[in-house]
């Protein structure tokens, strides 16, 4: 997940000649990085008139291309991890729900716990929609963990993703920072949403449970005043099999009122998230087929 225009930082004084009486530099002149001498008339090799013009228009040329809006630069340089690093945004959402019948879960599909679109939220944020989906795939916990963490590949087959890139910055608990952009096409209403999410694994993988969850760090187009969710898996049998009980929970919460906005979270944002489970269930069951032994320790480790 470019580099703020706050970062480019304030020109060096510039000296002058200890005994020249011309005029003072200009400002154009004043923006050169090292201090030199500035008088031409007493300037020393290597610092003659044409080596400064040269240095100012590659300066000039780098700055616009900056200014303009130039390319945004990928995760070369990710950040350290938070300290402490975030809590879950809801630690109800990391265990299988109260009263769940697995069976009859996994014969439904992905379901609905809880599914919320609040217009009053707490500011900045204009609207916000919470979301836990839970569901039961007939997958070993390790085929649907592989899915959930392989983040780099999300737009191959995560609805309405369009990039994401990820890199690890800590092993121990695992953490990636992630770029995700998300696109937005439905009928009355379209946007997209591009931002930082810091994604932690807190405990060791096991066969028989994996939590992950996530917090955004940025939005890079001040659209999003939040976004925060989990990922709960855990090993079940069903009729002596292994199966997979999944739980996802999403809360976002939008920094600008967008006209459909509302209309469009309250229509399909329950079945988005739906969709997502599905999607990754897909996916899982593809690799499988691919890959029938699966490691321990998966794409997220």
């Amino acid at each position: 997940m470019p580099a703020p225009l706050g970062s480019l930082r304030a020109p060096e004084p510039a000296i002058a000649h200890p005994t020249c009486t011309h005029r003072a530099p200009t400002a154009a002149v004043a923006r050169i990085r090292h201090p030199v001498l500035l008088c031409p008339k007493h300037m020393k090799s290597p610092f003659r008139p044409s080596v400064i013009v040269f240095v100012l228009a590659v300066s000039a040329f780098v700055n616009g291309a900056s200014l303009l809006g130039a390319t945004p630069p990928t995760l070369s340089t990710p950040p350290t991890p938070s300290t402490p690093l975030p809590a879950p945004p809801s630690a109800a959402a990391l265990t299988i729900a109260p009263g769940t019948d697995l069976q009859a879960l996994h014969a439904r599909g992905p379901q609905v716990v809880s599914f919320t679109v609040d217009t009053s939220p707490p500011a900045p944020a204009t609207t916000a929609t919470i979301g836990d989906l839970h569901a039961v795939f007939a997958l070993p916990l390790a085929a649907l963990r592989d899915a959930v963490t392989d983040y780099n590949a999300y737009p191959g087959f995560v609805p309405r993703v369009t990039y994401s890139r990820a890199e690890r910055i800590a092993h121990n608990p695992v953490v990636y920072h992630q770029r995700l952009t998300l696109s937005f096409r439905v009928l009355f209403f379209g946007s997209d949403y591009d931002y930082h999410l810091q994604v932690v694994a807190p405990h060791p993988p096991s066969a028989d449970e994996f939590i992950m969850h996530y917090r955004m760090t940025e939005s890079l187009d001040g659209q999003l005043s939040g976004v925060a969710g989990s990922w709960y898996l855990r090993a079940v049998l069903i009729n002596g099999r292994e199966h997979t009980y999944a739980r996802y929970f999403n809360r976002i919460d939008f920094a600008q009122d967008q006209f459909g906005l509302r209309l469009a979270l309250r229509n399909l944002g329950a079945n988005d998230m739906r969709t997502a489970m599905l999607a990754f269930a897909r996916e899982a069951e593809r690799r499988q087929a691919q890959r029938p032994s699966l490691s321990l320790t998966g794409a997220g480790s």
